[in-house]
C-alpha cells in the first residue's frame, strides 16, 4: 500500500521530515568545516571560497529547482497510477537533469575568468580562482545530480536513504579535506586544490552509490534507452515546474546581496551583525527547510489521486507546526540574545545589532515558514507561476523596500524592523495564493 495515500498525515509527515533534518545538519557542518579549514591556507584561499559562493549558490538553486519539478512530476505520476512504469519517469527526469547540469557546469568551466571579474575578483586571485574551480566543479556537478536522484527517492516516500547519502557525502568530505589540504605521511599537501580533489572524491562515491540504489536495489531508474517521444513528452512536464521553482529559488540570494549592500552603508559592524545573523535565521528554519521538501511529494501523489482532503490536512497542520514551531525557537533565541551575540568577536556595536537582529528579524520565522511552505505547495499543486509570484513579491515587493526605508527611517534597528514586517506581510500575501478552501474546486474545474 502507497503510504502517501493511506498513513496518517501528520505521522507520515513527521516520519519523513526528521531523516532530512539530520541530513541538512550534516551538510552544514561540512560547509562550516571546510571553510575552516581553507582558512588556514591564508586569506587568499578564503577570499577565493567567498568569491565562488554566488557561483555555487547559482548551480545549488538551479539543481534544487530541478528537484523540485522532478518530485513533483514523479509523485503525481504515481499517485494517479501512471500507465508508464515509475522506472522510466525516473530514468527521464536522471537523464534531463544530468544533461543540464553537466552541460552548464561545462560552459561555466569554459567562462571562469569573465564570469568572476564580473564578480569583481581582483586579477591576483584569478589564478587560484580558475585552479580551485577547474576541480572543484566537478565534484559539485556531482553533488548536484546526487541532489536530483535524491529527489526521486523522496518522490517514493523514502526520506531516510537521502539524508544518509547526503550524510556520507559530508563526512567523506570533511573527512579528507584536512588530509589533501594539508598532506600528511606519504599524501602531498595540494593546498586549494586539495579541497577541489576532495569534493570530487567524496561526491562522486555518494553519487554512484545513489545510482546503484535507484537502478538496482529500489528500481526506481531503469537502464533502458527511452525513445525520443517518450523524452519529449516526459521533459516539458518537469521542466514547466522546475524552471519556476529554479528561478524563485534564485531570487533569494539576489535580494540578500540588495539587502546586504543597504547594510553596507552603516559600516562593517553592522554588515558583521546583518551576517550572523542571517545565519543564525538559516539554522533556526532548519525543521521548516526539512519540511519543505517532504511536504510537496506527499501532496503531488494525493493530487495524483484526487484526495484532495488528505492535501488541506497535510499543508493545515504543516503551517501549525510552522508557527508553534519558531515562536519556540524565537523564544529561545530572544532570551539568549545577549549571549549569542558575545560569541561574535568583541566589537560591542557588532553585539548590540545581533541583539536587535535576534529580538526583530527571528520573530517573523513564524511567518516566512508559512510563506516557505507556501510555495512549496504550489509547486507541488503543478501552480509553478503562482509560486513564482509568492516569491517575487515576499522579496522584492516586501523583505527589500521594507528593509530599505526602515534603514532610512531609523538606521540598522529600522532596517531589521522593515525586514520582520515584510516577512509578516508576505505570509499574508502567500495565504492569498493558497486558498485550501478552495482547493478542490480549483483543481476539480
Amino acid at each position: 500500500m502507497n503510504p502517501f495515500l493511506t498513513e496518517p498525515v501528520v505521522p507520515l509527515l513527521r516520519r519523513l521530515t526528521t531523516p532530512m533534518m539530520g541530513g541538512i545538519i550534516s551538510l552544514m557542518l561540512y560547509y562550516l568545516l571546510n571553510a575552516y579549514f581553507i582558512s588556514q591556507l591564508g586569506i587568499d584561499e578564503l577570499a577565493v571560497v567567498g568569491f565562488t559562493l554566488p557561483f555555487a549558490t547559482t548551480l545549488v538553486n538551479l539543481a534544487v529547482g530541478m528537484g523540485i519539478g522532478i518530485s513533483a512530476t514523479m509523485a503525481r505520476s504515481q499517485g494517479a497510477g501512471s500507465d508508464l512504469p515509475i522506472a522510466s519517469i525516473g530514468r527521464n527526469a536522471l537523464l534531463m537533469a544530468a544533461i543540464i547540469l553537466i552541460s552548464v557546469s561545462a560552459i561555466s568551466q569554459h567562462f571562469l575568468y569573465e564570469i568572476f571579474s564580473l564578480l569583481g575578483a581582483p586579477e591576483h586571485l584569478q589564478p587560484l580562482i580558475n585552479d580551485y574551480l577547474s576541480l572543484w566543479i566537478f565534484g559539485c556537478t556531482c553533488q548536484l545530480i546526487l541532489m536530483n536522484g535524491n529527489a526521486i527517492f523522496r518522490a517514493t516516500g523514502n526520506t531516510q536513504t537521502p539524508a544518509k547519502l547526503m550524510a556520507l557525502g559530508a563526512f567523506l568530505n570533511a573527512l579528507l579535506d584536512p588530509l589533501l589540504i594539508f598532506g600528511i605521511g606519504p599524501i602531498p599537501a595540494l593546498g586549494l586544490q586539495g579541497a577541489a580533489i576532495a569534493s570530487i572524491i567524496a561526491w562522486s562515491i555518494a553519487l554512484s552509490i545513489s545510482l546503484l540504489l535507484l537502478t538496482v536495489k529500489h528500481r526506481l531508474v531503469c537502464l533502458t534507452p527511452p525513445s525520443l517521444i517518450e523524452l519529449l513528452n516526459c521533459w516539458p512536464g518537469i521542466l514547466r515546474i522546475a524552471l519556476p521553482a529554479a528561478l524563485s529559488n534564485m531570487m533569494t540570494p539576489l535580494a540578500i546581496a540588495i539587502v546586504t549592500a543597504i547594510v553596507a552603508g552603516f559600516g562593517p559592524e553592522a554588515v558583521a551583525a546583518f551576517g550572523v545573523g542571517e545565519r543564525i535565521s538559516a539554522l533556526a528554519l532548519l525543521a521548516i527547510l526539512a519540511l519543505s521538501m517532504t511536504l510537496p511529494p506527499l501532496v503531488s501523489q494525493n493530487l495524483g489521486a484526487q484526495q484532495y482532503d488528505r492535501i488541506v490536512v497535510a499543508i493545515r497542520s504543516s503551517y501549525r507546526f510552522a508557527l508553534i514551531w519558531q515562536t519556540g525557537i524565537y523564544l529561545l533565541l530572544a532570551l539568549s540574545a545577549p549571549w549569542l551575540a558575545t560569541l561574535f568577536g568583541d566589537n560591542p556595536i557588532t553585539h548590540g545589532y545581533i541583539e536587535i537582529y535576534l529580538w526583530c528579524v527571528v520573530l517573523s520565522l513564524a511567518p516566512l515558514g508559512v510563506t516557505i511552505l507556501t510555495v512549496s505547495s504550489l509547486n507541488a499543486l503543478h501552480q509553478p507561476s503562482k509560486a513564482i509570484c509568492v516569491s517575487a513579491c515576499r522579496l522584492f515587493l516586501f523583505f527589500v523596500p521594507l528593509a530599505w526605508v526602515g534603514s532610512q527611517l531609523a538606521g540598522i534597528p529600522g532596517l531589521f524592523i522593515g525586514a520582520a514586517i515584510g516577512n509578516l506581510l508576505s505570509a499574508v500575501v502567500a495565504r492569498s495564493f493558497l486558498r485550501l478552501d478552495r482547493l478542490v474546486k480549483d483543481n476539480t474545474a
